[in-house]
């Protein structure tokens, strides 16, 4: 995909589960992709190539999945999927080894970020990406935000530790740094994966007029805003920048280091992460199978309920499921609640995000058209609906939807905050749409699709 003459150096691709998560640049030039030169010295490329440095940690996140006990349990997980309710259905059985192979590879970034006596910063949870020579699959699930930098870190509630950041140029919407008491998907079925401890948002920290700031975290008590306190149960620290704006928002850099604490254990070899990676995806990919099943696929489909509050000051929130055939589409509109952001994203039947980098599997306040007034109206569709505020599922006809609002306002009126949701035949949909829809024709569904994939690549490089 080329604009203004520049290749853009992203990718959509996923493939079986069983292949790796990193391809090396050869292979990328074999198929026209030129990842080589795409190196960017932004936030999320924190170290580069450098010991440590999130590229070397996605190329040990590879060797992991490509471990042969790691194959083992992702082989050993296709019959699990196969015979989920949604195994069985056409959009289930085509996204199927994809979903296990982010997952795959969602552990083994948790197996890298496990050690609390030797914390790091990797940004995780993301779209498929090419950079520094290499192609790295995607590690979303669990209904991965498209709006949302995700970085992680272990953390060891008897020890303490300094994160210093700095916001360069516009910041996120929100940045939230949450504590959990386990790694999501390891433990009981609950709404939130896991356990949450505690946390802090921007709004709440002190921040420089430069933009930088210093955060404690440790077993004391709070003696200023900049401070999370831990417990005997902290393993892990998640942070969440939302960005509305993609061609100007910037997630801010990061680092932490450990300032006292129990002498550290030995460091595990290349051989125990993969053992432990393959252990991880033997919990994780069954337990996100039990919770859509537990949250999502009990209730009747094209349907979505009023928000509840997260906890860690995560904002608002509401689901459903959408099944519909090819000829169809589903019209939701939605309450901006006069928050600071609004996003709306379609995933597969697995909780997977839809490529979102290139197409507009997810669109948020910033996004839409009409960028104003009180309500957005949104249609998901497998097929284009010439309608610019399409929900692309890539031509799935079931998944998972997810709503999502940030900063608020106290006392916001909820209940009504999906003003509407409505199946109807595709060639109808004009009879269901609000006055000042605004509508698209091919073109500019391709200019639309080329400003997201840069504005999506300039998330890689601040």
């Amino acid at each position: 995909m080329r604009r203004s003459g520049k290749l853009l150096a992203l990718v959509a691709f996923g493939g079986s589960a069983l292949c790796l998560a990193v391809i090396p640049a050869e292979a990328a030039a074999r198929d026209g992709r030129n990842c080589r030169d795409f190196r960017p010295d932004g936030a999320l490329a924190a170290g580069g190539q450098a010991a440590g440095g999130q590229v070397a940690k996605e190329r040990l996140a590879a060797r992991l999945v490509a471990d042969g006990e790691v194959q083992a349990a992702a082989r050993a997980l296709v019959p699990v999927f196969k015979n989920d309710p949604q195994g069985r259905t056409p959009s289930g059985a085509a996204t199927l080894h994809s979903a296990i192979g982010n997952t795959a590879l969602a552990a083994a970034q948790y197996a890298l970020t496990e050690d609390g006596a030797r914390p790091s910063f990797m940004w995780t949870v993301n779209a498929a990406h090419c950079w520094f020579g290499q192609k790295v699959n995607g590690s979303g699930y669990g209904i991965d935000n498209p709006d949302s930098v995700y970085r992680q870190t272990a953390i060891d509630g008897s020890s303490r530790y300094v994160i210093r950041g700095k916001f360069n140029g516009p910041a996120p919407v929100d940045t939230s740094l949450v504590l959990y008491g386990e790694i999501p998907g390891t433990g009981e079925v609950r709404k939130e994966g896991a356990p949450v401890l505690g946390g802090l948002t921007s709004d709440q920290m002190r921040i420089a007029p430069d933009g930088s700031f210093e955060i404690t975290v440790g077993p004391d008590p709070a003696g200023g805003p900049n401070h999370i306190q831990t417990t005997s149960e902290a393993k892990l620290l998640i942070v969440r920048d939302t960005l509305s704006d993609w061609s100007t928002q910037n997630p801010p850099a990061l680092s932490i280091s450990r300032v006292d604490g129990p002498a550290p254990e030995p460091q595990p070899d290349e051989k125990a992460l993969a053992r432990r990676t393959a252990e991880l995806l033997k919990a994780i990919a069954p337990y996100w199978l039990k919770y859509n099943n537990t949250y999502y696929y009990q209730y009747p489909a094209n349907r979505i309920s009023s928000p509840r509050s997260r906890p860690g000051a995560l904002g608002l929130a509401t689901s459903g499921r959408f099944s519909l055939r090819n000829d169809q589409a589903l019209v939701v509109t939605v309450d901006r609640l006069k928050g600071r952001h609004l996003g709306f994203q379609v995933t597969d039947p697995w909780g997977v995000a839809r490529d979102y980098p290139t197409r507009t599997s997810s669109l948020n306040s910033d996004q839409v058209r009409p960028e104003t007034g009180e309500t957005a109206t949104f249609v998901i569709s497998a097929r284009d609906p010439g309608v610019w505020n399409w929900l692309d599922t890539s031509g799935l006809t079931s998944g998972l939807m997810a709503v999502r609002w940030r900063g608020v306002p106290a006392g916001a009126d909820t209940d009504g905050a999906i003003r509407s949701v409505q199946v109807t035949d595709l060639k109808d949909l004009r009879d269901h749409l609000p006055a000042g829809t605004v509508f698209t024709d091919r073109r500019e569904r391709h200019a639309q699709q080329e400003a997201r994939a840069a504005d999506y690549e300039r998330r890689l490089t601040t």
